[in-house]
């Protein structure tokens, strides 16, 4: 039974995921910025700024909607 009690933040596996996901979280946070900064940059169009922008959520939006009306629909009675 003490075998459970152990932290979770002792597994050196779960450290690794754990570190992976937060560089590629930072990653994905410095990229969703500087790709619309340099689209303004190059192009010097604050339209194709906001496109870019636009479009890095547009995804959210066509998968995650429907997911969302598919999830609260489904019926998960817990016996």
């Amino acid at each position: 039974m003490s075998r459970f009690k152990k932290s979770i933040f002792s597994n050196k596996r779960f450290l690794s995921l754990l570190s992976g996901q937060g560089v590629s979280y930072f990653g994905d946070s410095i990229a969703s910025v500087a790709l619309p900064i340099l689209i303004l940059t190059v192009t010097g169009s604050g339209f194709l700024m906001g496109l870019v922008g636009a479009l890095e959520v547009a995804p959210l939006f066509i998968v995650g909607l429907p997911a969302g009306v598919w999830v609260d629909r489904r019926n998960l009675a817990v016996e």
